[in-house]
């Protein structure tokens, strides 16, 4: 029981011993896995060029406003905030008639009339017949002043129609030279056919030719060993004695000089059926004809070629005769073969060339059509262009001319009424007085109505320059008064701008000039460069406001992102974006501390206070107690603190 007992201590202890050493030894190990992961590098130097960002909105370089011209009411809104309008669009409906301002002055001077007309009656003077005059030749004056304003849109109109002219006429020149184009490639091809039909492959396109030049030799090294046969079969059937019927062979001559004059007939007409000289024949039809006709010849050569071995069987001559036959049958074989094969490469090329010009055929039928649409638009725009021209052919200057003249006579009707009223009021005596300040009130009247008329708005108010409508606020129903803002337009056509707000540091680093790069700009093609450097008006003492002029397919109120690279700058100290950190005592970074121990090296985060100089996309150049050969913390797994133990990345 004894001896039980001390075993099992002994065992307890030596399992004891056994874990107190697995532990010592992979406790650094067991340690590390439950520690934060960190990636590191080390302090670098060299150039960095700060990048200057911000997010702008697209405006108009310039904006228009319009006013009303006289108190009228809305009867409709043809617009609304965002719309791009064109110079002369119509943007607001006003209901008919005058307006109150026009009928309140137009009705104070009909009283002043009447009452002038009763005074001239008492002291026995009539005006009626020269005011007759008079106010007929101011509406003949009236009338060619609304005139003179429609011979200037005349004129814009035929200018208009004149440049639509031009633009088919381009437009036509354009596809006429497509078309001279595709017909001279039309007629290109058409050679090709020519020269592919009449084995003048010379003149064939390079990759035409090598192919039917490759085919080409075949045959001649065919042709060539043909040639050595038959020279052979001749002189071994020359030195053999007949022991066939001489009947047999001729008969059977006379069957292969047939078949060969076939096959001769149906190669011409072959030929002919490439070329399309002769649209009865069947290129296809005539190859199978072909190559059956060849077969036959073939089979009566052997034929030939067996009744010659059968005469010769039994000598020694005949026994070569037999082989000089099999190898002739042999080149011919080949012959034919690769005669076939440069007839069918033939027709392939042929079909090849076919499908193109096809193709072309089409392309100048599509621009004969154009072409027929495009001359009869032509036809339109210069009826419309002679239209606009003969509205046109007063010129302004002519109308103004005869405006001027008309409204020389007038002064001198109303001189000439003035002197027989002055006559007149000097016969009347005290009563004059009345009179010549009734005559004063009328005038300032006519003038005060004239005005109104002249500046009133007519029927509608129109865009007075092309934008974008930044702001209207009327609508319908409402009366707008006398010189109220009816409508804010962005002028497009003075083009954009953008403006960004930035330190006086990031102002430095540029000029004006500099273009700025617009990031993740999907709409289009567009360009930004500084314009000027303003002081920013909500912060003057530590900040700017950069300008651009922006080009390019954008719009009034649209966001971009500007981006600008200042001048790099050597910095001795420069460490990743992602190892910065900050906390209410300022910025630092986290370098990592090797200290050794037993079981190895333990690594430790340690703070380092730092200053931000400059900064890009992915790196700062900082100062304080950094050195080169510090190592940094870019990123962890877990959280750390200054202080914590870290295991490096392997």
């Amino acid at each position: 029981m004894e001896q039980k007992r001390r075993e099992w201590v002994k065992n307890a202890a030596i399992i004891f011993l056994v874990i107190m050493l697995i532990l010592t030894f992979f406790s650094n190990t067991i340690m590390n896995y439950s520690l934060p992961e960190v990636s590191a590098q080390y302090v670098s130097s060299g150039t960095l060029s700060e990048q200057i960002r911000g997010t702008a909105t697209i405006e108009a370089a310039e904006s228009y406003t319009i006013t009303a011209a006289d108190s009228r009411t809305v009867q409709s809104v043809s617009v609304k905030n965002g719309d791009t309008v064109e110079k002369g669009q119509v943007l607001l409906t006003l209901e008919s008639g005058d307006s109150k301002e026009l009928e309140a002055a137009q009705a104070e001077l009909d009283d002043a009339t009447v009452a002038y007309r009763k005074a001239l009656l008492a002291i026995g003077a009539d005006y009626s017949i020269d005011e007759l005059s008079i106010s007929n030749l101011e509406e003949d004056i009236a009338a060619d002043k609304a005139n003179l304003d429609n011979i200037s849109v005349y004129q814009e109109e035929y200018e208009k129609a004149k440049a639509k002219v031009d633009s088919i006429e381009e437009k036509i020149r354009e596809i006429n030279k497509n078309i001279k184009a595709l017909t001279n490639e039309q007629s290109r091809l058409d050679e090709q056919l020519t020269a592919l039909s009449s084995d003048d492959f010379s003149s064939l396109d390079d990759s035409y030719y090598k192919r039917v030049e490759a085919a080409q030799e075949k045959i001649d090294k065919y042709e060539e060993i043909k040639a050595t046969a038959d020279k052979k079969v001749e002189n071994l059937q020359n030195s053999i004695g007949d022991s066939v019927s001489d009947l047999d062979v001729e008969l059977k001559n006379t069957e292969i000089q047939k078949q060969n004059e076939l096959v001769t007939k149906l190669t011409a007409q072959y030929s002919e059926a490439l070329a399309g000289t002769n649209a009865d024949l069947d290129a296809d039809e005539i190859l199978e004809q072909l190559t059956d006709a060849k077969y036959t010849l073939s089979t009566l050569n052997a034929e030939l070629r067996d009744l010659i071995s059968t005469k010769n069987s039994n000598s020694s001559a005949e026994t070569q005769l037999t082989y000089a036959l099999v190898t002739q049958g042999n080149a011919e074989k080949n012959y034919t073969d690769a005669q076939e094969g440069l007839d069918t490469l033939k027709l392939t090329i042929s079909k090849e060339i076919k499908a193109e010009r096809s193709k072309i055929t089409e392309k100048i039928d599509s621009a004969n059509d154009e072409l027929d649409d495009a001359n009869n638009e032509l036809a339109d725009l210069e009826e419309e262009e002679a239209e606009a021209k003969e509205k046109a052919s007063t010129s302004i200057e002519d109308a103004e001319k005869e405006i001027l003249e008309k409204e020389r006579s007038l002064e001198e009707m109303k001189l000439t009424l003035a002197q027989k009223q002055k006559s007149d009021l000097v016969s009347a005596g005290e009563a004059s007085i009345d009179i010549e300040v009734m005559q004063k009130n009328i005038s300032d009247l006519e003038e005060e109505v004239a005005e109104l008329k002249e500046s009133a708005s007519g029927g509608e108010i129109t865009a007075q320059v092309a934008g974008v409508i930044e702001s209207i606020y009327p609508v319908a129903g409402e009366t707008i008064e006398a010189g109220s803002t009816v409508a804010v337009i962005q002028m497009t056509e003075k083009g954009y701008t953008a403006s960004i707000t930035v330190t006086s540091d990031q102002a430095k680093k540029v000029k004006v000039g500099d273009a700025a790069e617009i990031q993740y700009f999907w709409y289009g093609d567009a360009a930004a460069t500084l314009t000027a450097i303003k002081a920013d008006t909500t912060n003057p003492a530590t900040s700017k406001q950069l300008v651009f002029s922006v080009t390019g397919d954008v719009t009034p109120g649209q966001s971009i992102q500007l981006v600008m690279g200042g001048k790099g700058q050597q910095y001795d100290t420069i460490v990743p974006n992602s190892a910065v950190r900050e906390d209410s005592n300022g910025k630092f970074v986290l370098a990592v501390v090797a200290k050794s121990s037993p079981l190895g090296n333990r690594y430790t985060a340690e703070r380092v206070d730092i200053t931000v100089v400059a900064s890009d996309d992915t790196k700062s150049a900082v100062t304080g107690e950094l050195m080169q050969s510090d190592f940094i913390i870019s990123t962890s797994t877990k959280p750390i603190n200054p202080g914590d133990q870290v295991r490096l990345v392997d």
